[in-house]
């Protein structure tokens, strides 16, 4: 996993749905999960199963970040019944200008959406993954919450 960094603040969000604002700070102590997606892609999806069973887990926090590809997906109404309809149960932040989401992934090549970065108790990132793929993010999690 190599040399762990900070990730980027979370300033610049444009609003929460299911939760008041969170900080990186009320995460700490918990293995994160700040998971990047959109309604407008429909892989997000196919994950909501698999996160709400890591957000269920003690000592893992999910944090679920909305970053729209087009100005249509920032209607904070149409965010709010597509994760409701999909099953999410953990706090969404909605980043209209995609502020957050080009500061965390900036030197990441986009090779996939959604992105899901994982972060150790201390807070650092200990992975980040493109794609919806989930087993590498449950393994990741699950190694960080053994330790």
């Amino acid at each position: 996993m190599g040399r762990r960094r900070t990730p980027p603040s979370l300033s610049g969000l444009d609003g929460w749905l299911q939760s008041a604002p969170r900080s990186l700070t009320q995460m700490r102590g918990s293995v994160g999960v700040v998971w990047f997606f959109t309604i407008d892609q429909p892989a997000w999806r196919a994950m909501v199963p698999d996160l709400r069973g890591l957000h269920a887990r003690e000592g893992v926090e999910v944090l679920g970040i909305h970053s729209p590809d087009y100005s249509r997906d920032a209607d904070p109404r149409r965010i709010a019944t597509a994760v409701a309809m999909a099953g999410v149960t953990w706090p969404v932040a909605m980043d209209h200008r995609r502020s957050v989401f080009s500061r965390w992934l900036a030197d990441e090549p986009r090779r996939g959406w959604p992105w899901t970065v994982v972060l150790d108790r201390e807070g650092r990132i200990a992975a980040s993954l493109p794609g919806s793929e989930v087993e590498p993010i449950t393994t990741t999690v699950a190694a960080l919450a053994a330790h």
